[in-house]
């Protein structure tokens, strides 16, 4: 996120110490070993924020947040947290507080976090996809203009050998069509374990606030994927209601501390959030189906337009990406209409999605 650096680093997790010399020495040693291994990145304030007092107390929360928050954690498909700076995070962010020369020096130098290194994002991912997608077109093109040669010649073969090359066209029509199958599927299979993480984080009662292909990652080592940087995350405690029972999962019962406030990227942002209106879980699931829609039509939402006929005709207004029909199942068009619905009440949970992401997996998968 804005704000910190990683820096690769072989370690074995647990407590790095929080003293001054201590500090310099352990980070030398983190980065030296990257020569050797690959396996966790250094997240830590960059120098510009280390020397800004306006910007290094959020910087600085931020990332002690994210660090206590990751403890708690455990899924496979969330960045694990491998070590932190000994002692307090408050000491630990004053610890590189005196100028020592150098333009890594100054202000909170001396906390840091140690998390698994990711190969790459979902981004970048659905960059490549893009091209892949390029490939499969063209092996179909090239697979329709083999058939029909195939069946020219057919015509002044004899009836066994025309039978024969009938095969064969049919065989090469249905690989394009089962690299198109299998496509889908990869994509598909990305975006459940996607679901599973926020499914996790809700049933905790955490709430992530920044969901776009720019946080979910690729594992470096075993290639799962791995949704990253919690800095804007934030717990919902209940509120027991003695009168009318408990919680709503976050829909605006009386049972539900909500957020106000606008956090996020505007592009994936629920509309509540954008207005500055309490908000709850379902922002997350309006999100999460806007990611969904750019996993299969390999595109941003909204590209065309501009931040202000964002706040228009989005925020403002009912305008939603376009879903292609012919090139996506019903099941998973309904369930994107779903995610994005204009009253988060109407939006389902993500227990819920799981249940429809099963199902056309099972489908895909007889």
């Amino acid at each position: 996120g804005a704000g910190f650096d990683s820096d690769t680093c072989s370690s074995h997790g647990g407590n790095l110490s929080d003293d001054e010399d201590e500090d310099e020495d352990a980070e030398a040693t983190l980065r030296k070993s990257a020569e050797v291994s690959k396996n966790f990145v250094v997240k830590h304030l960059n120098a510009s924020v280390r020397q800004d007092r306006s910007r290094y107390h959020a910087a600085a929360a931020d990332l002690a947040f994210e660090a206590k928050l990751l403890s708690t954690l455990s899924h496979p498909n969330i960045i694990r947290l491998r070590g932190v700076t000994r002692g307090s995070e408050v000491s630990s962010l004053y610890a590189g507080s005196k100028q020592r020369g150098g333009a890594d020096e100054g202000l909170g130098s001396g906390y840091f976090i140690v998390l698994d290194k990711l190969g790459s994002t979902l981004q970048e991912r659905i960059k490549e996809w893009r091209d892949e997608k390029g490939a499969i077109k063209q092996q179909r093109r090239k697979s329709r203009g083999a058939s029909m040669v195939l069946r020219r010649l057919s015509s002044s073969l004899d009836s066994s050998h025309h039978s024969h090359e009938g095969t064969r066209s049919s065989g090469g029509g249905s690989g394009a069509k089962e690299a198109k199958r299998e496509f889908l599927l990869r994509r598909l299979d990305v975006a459940r374990r996607i679901a599973s993480a926020m499914s996790y984080l809700h049933s905790r009662r955490i709430l992530y606030r920044d969901l776009k292909p720019e946080n979910v990652g690729f594992d470096a080592a075993s290639g799962d994927v791995k949704i990253f940087d919690f800095g804007l995350a934030r717990f919902l405690p209940k509120e027991k209601n003695e009168d009318e029972g408990d919680d709503d999962n976050g829909k605006g019962g009386c049972g539900e501390r909500r957020l106000t406030g606008m956090a996020g990227t505007p592009r994936y942002m629920a509309p509540e959030v954008a207005k500055f209106k309490e908000y709850g879980l379902p922002a997350d699931v309006h999100s999460y189906g806007l990611v969904l829609w750019e996993i299969l039509a390999l595109k941003q939402p909204f590209d065309k337009i501009t931040m202000k006929e964002l706040q228009a005709k989005v925020v403002y207004g009912t305008k939603r990406p376009k879903v292609d029909a012919a090139k996506c199942p019903k099941t998973i068009r309904d369930l994107m209409e779903w995610c994005w619905a204009i009253e988060p009440k109407d939006r389902p949970e993500f227990k819920h999605i799981l249940e429809v992401l099963d199902e056309e997996l099972d489908v895909f998968l007889r």
